[in-house]
């Protein structure tokens, strides 16, 4: 599937019971015109939060800034000057970075993207935020992937009755509390 133009040659020997073996040797050109053009495909993706302001647990919480994960796969021969541009239209959504590039792709191999950096708007709401995951390589494509990034409210683990502020207190105090 990777194959370059190139001259191969083949030697074939031929033995008979009753005789010498006999060789014959052919050359051909392989031409690169036979070679599979580039094409990809989309794998899956993830988010990445990783600390800190992240609370790494693998989903894009508000306020925090996640690494988002998209894996493609080269489903054709390989490619060269790969450009990854992830596009995204939400107003709880700033893109640091959307662009990521590969000098060379080989055929058949499965990358992950990583360089996309996103805030999450500590205002944002729980919601599926839709991304384009553009990807072009030097003469070939484009080809466009739908991406969903879920935006998840963080969750309280375990309900807690935590201590008092001030302790001792003065007229009054805070206590603070979790509900699961």
């Amino acid at each position: 599937d990777d194959a370059v133009a190139h001259e191969a040659t083949v030697t074939v020997t031929i033995a008979a019971s009753h005789g010498d073996p006999r060789s014959h040797t052919f050359s051909f050109d392989i031409s690169a015109a036979l070679a599979k053009p580039p094409a990809f495909a989309l794998r899956n993706s993830w988010a990445w939060d990783p600390q800190p302001g992240g609370n790494h647990d693998g989903q894009a919480n508000p306020g925090e800034r996640v690494f988002p994960r998209v894996r493609i796969a080269s489903t054709g021969g390989p490619a060269t000057g790969v450009q990854a541009v992830l596009s995204i239209i939400d107003d709880d959504i700033t893109v640091v970075n959307g662009i990521v590039t590969h000098e060379a792709w080989p055929s058949g191999g499965a990358r992950n993207n990583n360089g996309f950096v996103l805030d999450i708007s500590e205002t944002a709401t729980p919601h599926d935020v839709a991304a384009v995951l553009s990807v072009t390589a030097d003469d070939a494509g484009p080809w466009q992937f739908a991406v969903t990034i879920p935006i998840v409210a963080q969750e309280v683990v375990a309900t807690a009755l935590l201590a008092n502020y001030p302790n001792p207190f003065n007229p009054g105090t805070w206590i603070p509390f979790d509900l699961s």
